[in-house]
């Protein structure tokens, strides 16, 4: 969320952008089906701190970096085995 008031902005513009820090730490995504969702990277569980992980960054390329990768949509549940062994607790 990058952007800097124009000379023709609105006049709610200024406040928007007075709270953007406020608006970004606060923002989630509404996952539908999780095929632009990075799980590593973005923030779509609700009061969860970042992810603190076991392992370093070179070897989480090799794991599912989508949430659809973790969903199995015709049996309804997730695959989380691989993902939970390298997250810290």
């Amino acid at each position: 969320m990058e952007t800097r008031k124009s000379a023709r902005a609105s006049w709610i513009w200024p406040s928007v952008l007075e709270r953007r820090t406020l608006i970004e730490d606060e923002m989630r995504w509404h996952v539908i089906r999780g095929n632009e969702l990075n799980i590593w990277k973005d923030k779509h569980v609700p009061n969860h701190k970042a992810l603190r992980l076991k392992i370093n960054e070179s070897q989480v390329q090799k794991l599912p970096k989508k949430v659809s990768q973790l969903i199995d949509r015709r049996n309804g549940v997730w695959y989380l085995n691989e993902i939970q062994e390298v997250i810290l607790d």
